[in-house]
């Protein structure tokens, strides 16, 4: 029996493993003056919030999505409790759908066009918040 349940647990521990790795991306440089993120969120009076990404030395290029790499410019990728979602401008609707009842994460994190992190000094440039439903 044992045996049995040290099976199932190297392989749920096996599929999560390869599911992150699946999911890496690689690093991509920025250049000075380096990008910068902040996060800003307001309550929709109609359903659920409102997510601005403010940032500075960074332009938003969905037309250069999967093209060469630029400097301090692509797309940003959205974390609502772990699942992705790519964002091509710096305005997000935050469904109530989208959300747990209690504490919610919103990571951001910036991407070069061909989805590559940036990073500063091997540091991911992103922003975490949370939001309560």
């Amino acid at each position: 029996m044992i045996k049995i349940i040290i099976f199932i647990i190297s392989i749920v521990f096996s599929c999560t493993v390869n599911a992150e790795m699946k999911h890496s991306h690689k690093l991509f440089n920025a250049t000075k003056p380096y990008p910068e993120i902040e996060l800003t969120v307001e309550k929709d009076i109609m359903d659920g919030f409102n997510l601005r990404i403010v940032t500075r030395n960074f332009r938003f290029t969905p037309e250069r999505v999967n093209k060469s790499n630029s400097p301090n410019e692509g797309h940003a990728h959205i974390y609502i409790n772990g699942e992705k979602i790519r964002q091509y401008s710096p305005y997000f609707h935050l469904s109530r759908k989208l959300l747990h009842k209690n504490k919610n994460e919103i990571r951001v994190s910036l991407h070069a066009n061909d989805h590559s992190h940036f990073v500063v000094d091997m540091e991911k440039i992103q922003k975490t918040i949370f939001v309560q439903k």
